[in-house]
């Protein structure tokens, strides 16, 4: 809970680094081994603990994700000891680093799956660790900067029963991964018209990427999904946590942001090849779902964006808008501007306080700065469907969006949504610095 202990791997006197870190000419100290007992219990450097879920968690859908499932739990019951260790404990994001974890027991080697975790959540590509001579070791490069605890659970076979390995503590510094990526994302990703009727729209501000996911929930409804803060992990990378959240009815007429509610479902990760090609991967309450996305270019003149600069005397709209000044933080409008025709997805809440989404495919200019069109919702397969079939989307209207702008930064918002009028102040969103401009 942040309390130093003195004197470890600490010469000193009170001079940092504390414990887990090492000082020139010293090995860092490694926490985390476990004791051999079938209860948490004391002793070397670290824990084994069996309260683990009976069962391993898989997604509550009738379908398969995309990525191999979490290891069968096996029948066994018998104790096992093991512990985590990492081929450095400090790197730099966009760095390769591999965490060991080691089982062993009474009554012979451990055998059996094993899934690595990071902060809790699967990590996309460890998912699914087959152990080998009582070890299982997972590499990753796509560990985003900041503090990760690792842990490893081991599934059980069948002599041994479940248990957890860990944490240690991973550090990661930002490093060159925050230098200027040669690729600007900013704008509407999709998988292609082979999976037309959901989409990523991505937000690009210094080093950071805002992403919001438009899906559909496993029973067909409309669900979206943000990752508020992705933040450089390498070359053209970008990983962070990814939420739910409820809030008040789209056409209450004063939304309060206290009401709205933030829950993590997992972590999203985008790789990007190139300005126009990448791979989305997200892990969602356990089920994972990796898709190659491209541009969405529906129009003849698709905007180029650049982190800097000015908007110009013709403003391009394409940006993430909410309430100005933040004062209904909690939902958001993502715009995306090719030649005279915008295409809006508005990020709401549904008179349950689930989260909406609706959105504006073709809105036309009508005027200087106004755009208008009609408003649709959708429902369509289940996030993480195996085989995507666009036939299944279904799309209703609902009313219609004008959008209407005063200045490059500032506009307002006119909907009618199921014969109410909801209308609102809109601005630009800047939450780092420098933003992305398009022109």
């Amino acid at each position: 809970q942040g309390a130093r202990i003195p004197n470890f791997n600490d010469d000193y006197m009170g001079a940092a680094p504390d414990v887990g870190a090492a000082e020139a000419g010293k090995p860092a100290m490694k926490f985390g081994v476990a004791a051999a007992s079938s209860s948490s219990s004391a002793g070397g450097t670290g824990t084994v603990t069996t309260t683990v879920p009976t069962t391993p968690t898989t997604p509550t859908t009738p379908t398969t994700p995309t990525t191999p499932a979490t290891p069968t739990q096996g029948s066994g019951s018998a104790a096992i000891s093991g512990g985590m260790d990492s081929s450095s404990y400090t790197i730099s994001a966009g760095q390769g680093v591999t965490f060991t974890a080691t089982f062993s027991g009474g009554s012979g080697t451990p055998t059996g799956g094993v899934t690595f975790r990071d902060n809790g959540n699967a990590i996309s590509t460890c998912s699914a660790v087959t152990a080998s001579s009582g070890a299982a070791t997972c590499t990753t490069s796509a560990l985003a900067a900041g503090s990760h605890a690792i842990s490893a659970q081991y599934w059980g076979d069948s002599v041994y029963g479940t248990g957890v390995v860990g944490p240690i503590t991973e550090t990661v510094s930002a490093g060159a991964a925050n230098a200027a990526a040669a690729v600007n994302v900013q704008g509407l990703w999709w998988g292609a018209a082979s999976q037309s009727g959901w989409g990523v729209n991505l937000v690009q501000q210094g080093t950071t990427v805002f992403a919001t996911w438009f899906t559909y929930d496993t029973d067909g409804s409309g669900m979206w999904l943000v990752m508020p803060n992705g933040a450089a992990a390498g070359a053209n990378t970008y990983q962070g946590t990814l939420y739910r959240t409820t809030g008040p009815w789209v056409n209450a007429a004063s939304f309060d942001p206290a009401q709205v509610r933030a829950n993590v479902v997992g972590t999203a990760t985008f790789a990007f090849s190139d300005s126009n090609t990448g791979v989305f991967t997200a892990v969602v309450n356990g089920a994972t779902v990796t898709k190659a996305i491209t541009r969405e270019i529906y129009g003849s003149a698709a905007p180029t964006c650049a982190v800097g600069g000015s908007a110009g005397s013709t403003p391009n709209y394409q940006d993430l808008w909410w309430q100005a000044s933040g004062a209904e933080s909690g939902w958001g409008l993502n715009v995306t501007h090719q030649g005279d025709t915008l295409m809006a997805t508005w990020f709401t809440y549904d008179a349950n306080g689930k989260g909406l989404w609706l959105v504006a495919s073709n809105l036309t200019k009508v005027g200087t700065g106004i755009y208008s069109g009609a408003l649709y919702r959708t429902t369509g397969p289940a996030f993480n469907t195996a085989q995507w079939n666009p036939s299944l989307v279904a799309v209703t209207p609902v009313g219609s969006l004008t959008l209407t702008f005063t200045d490059a930064s500032h506009g307002t918002l006119s909907a009618s949504v199921d014969g109410t009028t909801v209308t609102k102040s809109v601005a630009r969103e800047v939450f780092a610095t420098p933003p992305s401009v398009c022109r």
